[in-house]
């Protein structure tokens, strides 16, 4: 070890004794801050620095109407771009924008057709058309500015989709409002309408009997028809003749009767001609029997006319007392005839007889002389009413048939899925009312129609919550930028100062020279470091958490890195370097500083866990954006491990492949050029 360092002295020595080396060894350590802060502040925040971005803007829209509005979606896009400054946008003619595009003078441009608004307004149609914005990028200018531009057409198809959607979604929940008003106002006519829909559920089965009844009255309509209107009117005409002709007979009677009943009274004065009186007696007793049966039949068929006709007029009560009459008066003659049979002498009964019919027979006979006079007085118009009746019959009995034809037809074909469609609307109701209360949905209807429309075009809020936050672009590439400052470093110290050696200082000197030079590079690369890292706090002023834990992991990684860049040229010459700008380019990519990892392809995520980059700026962002102690162990962790083994395998390799490299490198000396 005394060698070695005998060897670190001897190198900053000359380093000190001579200004050039001095003033070389100083620009080595600064060249590498140069090349971070430079690529830093480029890139300090880029995204606030936009407007030169120049997009050209087209308008050519015409406007529309929507619910009786005039729009231009349009004009007011040019009208929000005017006043939004993030980038360059510029308002020119549809041919200006094309030309400038293509001949690099514009980024990318936007044209707005004319029937732009016309495509939106469409909503409210039967065939709504969606509307186009045409966007031209040009993507040779530059790799970034398409993204950009690609950013910022999102943002104007945001703000058209917003506007459109609070103006569309305002209408909508104004008519909304004007529903739930509605609604309110006709609550108790729809509370009204579940109750009977409700009752009307409870009545179907007794609609379904009826409805049977109905189907079989349809079938039995056509032998109904025929004995109503066939039989039943002919029956009645013929009865009312009957009851007339009777009525007419008994009438006919009456002078009989009277005969009979004078020579009846005779007897009181004429008391010796009984045998006479017995046998007018029996002769009368059968014309009574004869006139009470006419009687009894103009009864009944006066009965049955009138059920057929229950609007209609008969002498049926003075029928009725008639034959009451009659029947008291055969009763009394036959009573007085047995009498005339048993006691021909007995002058007295004969006598109260005689009394009897004088009283009672003037009531009867007028009682016949009034329904006989009756039935020739309403005649005509029981005649009348019976043809009226007949002629109705035949006049509203097939309306009547078609309207009971309809209603079968309606319960046998319509009425079950009337029934379906109740019972499932009634089921549909109660299931509302389990879930829903109609006076919220009222309420929900009835709100601002402005405060809705404004949540339906941005109903989520975005708060955003910073976890280590970084201020500045710049800032957050801090740490990718000063681990490849270090790398840059490593290599610049490698391609200026000698790392090998000759066959003699390996024979004089053997591993203490690798140790020795070891440390010198080591010194230069910590000062590097220091350079770096103050310079990012103090001179660019770098957004750093932890900022001596900054300096310090800076220290770790150029040692660590000054380690396996030192002993690939040991071992391996300038192999060695070409080896060192091959791990550079490979960690580039796939350590995950620019882009996350996840984004590159799967080669260099499958390289990302082996290589020192990876936790070298995993290291560096833990003190910049706030350090979780599990990460950082485990970082440094990783990083110790590769100069150890780079370290191992110069101690292993460098001897056997030192004369053979020695001998290729005589060999390539006799080519001028190389080294």
């Amino acid at each position: 070890m005394k060698k070695a360092f005998n060897v670190f002295r001897t190198d900053w020595e000359e380093v000190l004794r001579i200004p050039s080396a001095a003033l070389l060894i100083m620009g080595l350590i600064f060249l590498p801050s140069v090349y971070a802060w430079v690529n830093i502040k480029a890139m300090w925040d880029p995204y606030e620095n936009t407007e030169g971005i120049k997009i050209a803007i087209s308008n050519d829209d015409r406007g529309a109407m929507f619910q009786d509005k005039n729009i231009n979606i349009g004009n007011e896009v040019v009208q929000n771009l005017k006043n939004n400054h993030k980038l360059g946008w510029t308002f020119v003619t549809k041919e200006k924008a094309h030309n400038g595009v293509v001949m690099g003078d514009y980024y990318a441009s936007l044209y707005i057709p004319k029937d732009f608004s016309k495509k939106i307004a469409s909503i409210a149609s039967q065939s709504p058309e969606k509307p186009v914005i045409d966007y031209a990028v040009n993507e040779k200018i530059n790799a970034v500015s398409p993204k950009i531009t690609q950013s910022g057409v999102s943002t104007i198809i945001n703000q058209v989709s917003d506007s459109f959607t609070r103006n569309v979604g305002k209408v909508i929940f104004s008519k909304f409002n004007e529903a739930g008003i509605t609604l309110e106002r006709n609550l108790p006519t729809i509370q009204s309408f579940e109750q009977k829909l409700f009752a009307l559920e409870k009545e179907l089965p007794k609609i379904n009997r009826m409805s049977k009844r109905i189907i079989l009255l349809d079938e039995k309509l056509a032998l109904l028809h025929k004995r109503t209107v066939s039989l039943n009117l002919q029956k009645l005409s013929s009865d009312f003749e009957k009851v007339s002709s009777l009525l007419t007979q008994t009438e006919k009677a009456v002078p009989q009767i009277q005969q009979v009943l004078d020579q009846a009274t005779a007897i009181d004065n004429r008391l010796s001609i009984l045998p006479s009186i017995e046998q007018t007696a029996v002769s009368l007793d059968s014309t009574l029997l004869e006139l009470q049966s006419m009687t009894d039949q103009a009864i009944q068929k006066a009965r049955e006319a009138q059920k057929a006709s229950p609007g209609l007029s008969y002498p049926t009560e003075q029928l009725t007392t008639i034959k009451n009459d009659l029947n008291n008066l055969r009763v009394l003659t036959e009573k007085n005839r047995r009498t005339l049979g048993e006691q021909n002498g007995n002058l007295t009964s004969l006598q109260d007889l005689m009394v009897y019919y004088r009283e009672d027979w003037p009531a009867a006979k007028k009682n016949i002389s009034e329904a006989s006079a009756r039935l020739k007085r309403d005649s005509p118009e029981i005649k009348k009413d019976l043809t009226l009746a007949a002629a109705a019959m035949k006049r509203d009995i097939p309306k009547m048939e078609k309207a009971i034809h309809r209603a079968a037809s309606l319960a046998e074909n319509d009425l079950p899925q009337m029934e379906k469609s109740i019972i499932e609307t009634a089921n549909k109701i109660r299931e509302f009312k389990r879930n829903n209360n109609l006076n919220d949905v009222i309420q929900a209807l009835k709100n601002n129609p402005g405060k809705e429309s404004d949540f339906l075009a941005s109903p989520i809020v975005l708060k955003e919550h910073k976890i280590f936050p970084i201020p500045n672009y710049g800032s957050a590439m801090t740490p990718f930028y000063t681990v490849l400052a270090l790398w840059v470093g490593g290599m610049l110290l490698i391609s200026s100062l000698k790392a090998g050696r000759t066959v003699s200082e390996e024979g004089q000197l053997g591993m203490a020279l690798f140790w020795g030079r070891w440390l010198t590079f080591i010194s230069i690369g910590m000062l590097q470091a220091l350079v770096v890292s103050l310079g990012n706090l103090f001179v660019i002023s770098a957004y750093i958490v932890d900022k001596p834990q900054f300096v310090l992991f800076s220290i770790l990684l150029s040692i660590v890195f000054m380690s396996i860049i030192y002993s690939l040229v040991f071992i391996f010459g300038n192999i060695g370097k070409g080896l060192a700008v091959i791990f550079l380019v490979l960690q580039f990519s796939s350590s995950g500083g620019t882009f996350p990892v996840s984004m590159t392809s799967p080669f260099f995520q499958r390289l990302n866990p082996y290589m020192p980059f990876t936790y070298g700026v995993s290291l560096l962002r833990e003190a910049t954006g706030g350090m979780i102690k599990e990460i950082v162990l485990s970082d440094i962790w990783h990083l110790v491990l590769f100069p150890v083994l780079f370290l191992l395998l110069s101690l292993i390799l460098s001897r056997p492949l030192f004369r053979i490299l020695s001998n290729k490198k005589q060999r390539l000396k006799k080519a001028r050029i190389l080294q």
